[in-house]
């Protein structure tokens, strides 16, 4: 029965990278990386669900779509789009506590899409088409699974490229299936193509503002993520060994 309890309070963060899954941890959260493969990331979230997580966050940086916000300028999602039209709502209440806590976020819809976008072309056509304010390749995914499965759900992403910013094919290429940054494409890339380099630069400084202020909203949010009373959970937080569905960090 104990371990039960546990494993009905905890939350799951739905997270790209390894460096956002160090973040969004702690005792109450499992961070589940999902590296661009979207059917992986589904199925651990599914996996976690039925396990008891009690609700899910999609956490980390995401693309610019509106051509106001800049590096650094964090969205508290309304909603999930994707490219075929589906919406999905986020939790009232959760996200009420969100937006609490993070003095001037923007409360807006969000795009999912399943491959990265690059061109600032793109960008700007997935804006004129849905009105999102920036797009992410997990929030779809984690909306779908906490649909399906009727769980809370919010997101809280940090935008780390503009929409007026193309990424250079070296950052592309860098992110691996597994959530790290594979430094070797990155190389074979900037090798291949030199010119490549100021632009590369570019998004490391933009990553760079992005994740700072990914830091301060995880530090704001505190354990639980604004969702769990952590009063009555001191006590009955899952342990690592427990959570052998989640992908590792």
């Amino acid at each position: 029965m104990t371990k039960l309890v546990r494993q009905q309070r905890h939350l799951i963060a739905a997270v790209g990278l390894r460096r956002e899954a160090r973040l969004a941890a702690d005792r109450v959260v499992t961070a589940i990386t999902g590296g661009g493969d979207s059917r992986k990331l589904a199925d651990a979230l599914d996996a976690g669900v039925k396990a008891g997580a009690s609700g899910i966050i999609s956490f980390g940086v995401a693309g610019g779509v509106a051509p106001h916000l800049g590096p650094g300028a964090v969205v508290v999602a309304r909603g999930v789009l994707t490219e075929d039209g589906t919406r999905v709502e986020t939790d009232t209440t959760w996200r009420a506590s969100l937006i609490a806590r993070l003095g001037g976020a923007i409360e807006d819809d969000l795009l999912g899409v399943d491959h990265v976008a690059a061109e600032a072309a793109a960008k700007a056509a997935f804006h004129r088409l849905t009105g999102a304010a920036a797009l992410d390749m997990e929030s779809h995914v984690a909306a779908a699974v906490a649909k399906r499965h009727d769980v809370p759900f919010a997101v809280v992403r940090v935008v780390a490229d503009a929409a007026s910013r193309t990424l250079p094919h070296a950052a592309v290429v860098g992110m691996g299936s597994d959530g790290r940054i594979e430094f070797a494409a990155v190389l074979r890339s900037l090798a291949r193509s030199p010119h490549q380099l100021p632009g590369l630069i570019r998004i490391a400084k933009d990553s760079a503002v992005a994740f700072a202020a990914l830091g301060r909203v995880r530090a704001l949010l505190g354990q639980g993520f604004g969702l769990l009373d952590l009063g009555e959970l001191a006590l009955d937080v899952p342990r690592k060994d427990e959570l052998r569905w989640a992908l590792p960090i």
